[in-house]
């Protein structure tokens, strides 16, 4: 890793929605393959997708949009 260090607790809002995207993103990928392993439910995967798609809708809208 860098040494590059945020002002504790301070993380831009376009930095937030960009973590957002590539987590849904990643869940989005690897969901189906951990259900197929029983790793994770289809239900409590499906969950935890709807969850960071609101985390994701939430930070567009405070960004107005994006």
């Amino acid at each position: 890793m860098t040494g590059f260090k945020l002002t504790p607790g301070v993380v831009p809002l376009n930095l937030q929605i960009k973590c957002g995207a590539r987590e849904l993103a990643l869940r989005k990928r690897c969901y189906p393959r951990w259900v197929a392993h029983k790793r994770i439910k289809e239900d409590e995967a499906a969950r935890e997708i709807e969850r960071m798609e609101a985390v994701l809708d939430t930070l567009q809208a405070l960004a107005g949009g994006h």
